[in-house]
């Protein structure tokens, strides 16, 4: 059922940063807890500090002494937490005490219900409509990272909530954009693509990549490389006349900003 579960989400902590969602679920989250001192700092805090001030009155100025060792292990919670607008899972494949006392502190107060992962499943396969997906999916792909590697995942997860979509036309877009951003990084790994002479294999590398990005409508940044490699093949003008190009169609594709 987990296997499942991981079709509706898949980002890492530090992915997910700056990004919101409706539902959140987080997996195993006290289960990698990763060592001993760590796991008794958490059951501390649970016991007897959170304990304490979810016993106080709401106008209470009781506050937390947390733990140094948790510090990052809280940071990850509150990321998680943040990025939710609606409801927050957490699933976890084995039994812990840490987890057991979190569920019963959580429950006392009303804060939250034991679920099973089939009837989180369920809901998950009910939060997201065929427009949903769409809009999802065209978020990822304007995301602008500043790795080449994170870009291609953004792009990646796109084409997937274009495909849950029924969209078989922005998925392909989406997928020649990943093309192109490829084709970009191979031409930019060539030693000699900021010289002012080029290779044909470089030429012919960038040369497709701005090809990509014009089917996949993203027409600022074919404009963008052509930029780099229209004197070494006498196009000049040619930059200005994609720029143009964009003007006329920015409306009707995923752009960037």
């Amino acid at each position: 059922p987990l296997m499942r579960l991981l079709i509706f989400i898949g980002f890492s902590h530090l992915e997910i940063e700056g990004l919101e969602f409706s539902d959140v679920v987080l997996v195993n989250f006290f289960k990698n807890i990763p060592t001993p001192s760590l796991k008794k700092a958490w059951k501390q805090l649970l016991q007897d500090a959170l304990s304490s001030v979810l016993e106080a009155p709401r106008n209470s100025a009781s506050s937390l002494s947390l733990p140094q060792a948790l510090e990052l292990e809280l940071k990850l919670l509150y990321t998680g937490v943040t990025r939710t607008c609606n409801r927050l899972f957490f699933i976890e494949t084995s039994k812990s005490d840490i987890f057991n006392i979190w569920c019963r502190l959580l429950s006392k107060k009303k804060l939250a219900e034991r679920m099973k992962v089939e009837a989180v499943i369920g809901e998950g396969q009910k939060l997201m409509t065929t427009d949903e997906w769409r809009v999802e999916g065209i978020e990822m792909a304007m995301q602008q990272p500043d790795e080449v590697e994170d870009q291609l995942k953004y792009l990646e997860r796109a084409i997937d909530c274009f495909k849950k979509a029924g969209d078989n036309e922005l998925a392909e877009r989406a997928s020649v954009h990943r093309k192109a951003v490829l084709l970009e990084e191979s031409a930019l790994a060539q030693e000699d693509f900021f010289e002012d002479t080029k290779s044909q294999l470089t030429v012919n590398e960038a040369t497709d990549a701005i090809l990509c990005y014009l089917e996949a409508g993203m027409t600022k940044d074919a404009a963008r490389l052509a930029g780099h490699v229209c004197a070494s093949v006498g196009l000049v003008g040619l930059e200005s006349r994609i720029k143009k190009l964009g003007d006329k169609t920015e409306s009707s594709g995923i752009q960037k900003s």
